[in-house]
């Protein structure tokens, strides 16, 4: 299986708040993705002691988009809304100082939209924050910890 390493948003893979990513892939890598493919999600490439924390599983072929035509969806779809919340900074920018540098940059990057199968792991030493979890799994570890 193929990896695809999350990096600064892995928190926001983890808390299922991010289903989009973009990348400055090579045309030919790019073009080998499916949409119905799956890729282990790492929070950092195994080659630096990245680990595996779960499985996506694409959405669509990925597609070509410059940066500046980025839809106003794709604030929350990246995890940049999500990470706002929980006040995490993105190479020491807000979540949202980071996006409007990201637009006016105008890069060409490869658009990849993802859905969460599942979270293997939890050993990324991450907070878990409130928000983590849908309220469901929430309300079984409280019943747990009674």
């Amino acid at each position: 299986m193929r990896i695809i390493s999350f990096a600064w948003t892995t928190p926001a893979v983890m808390a299922l708040r991010k289903t989009c990513t973009r990348r400055d892939w090579a045309d030919r890598y790019a073009l080998s993705w499916h949409a119905g493919d799956y890729a282990a999600a790492y929070n950092q490439l195994p080659r630096v002691g990245g680990k595996q924390f779960g499985i996506v599983r694409l959405t669509k072929r990925p597609y070509k988009e410059l940066t500046s035509k980025m839809p106003a969806d794709d604030y929350e779809n990246e995890g940049f809304k999500w990470m706002a919340e929980q006040n995490l900074l993105i190479q020491g920018k807000t979540p949202l100082d980071f996006c409007h540098a990201w637009i006016n940059a105008g890069e060409e990057l490869w658009v990849v939209r993802f859905e969460i199968i599942t979270v293997t792991s939890t050993t990324l030493n991450y907070p878990l924050w409130p928000s983590l979890w849908p309220d469901v799994f929430t309300r079984e570890l409280n019943k747990k910890e009674r």
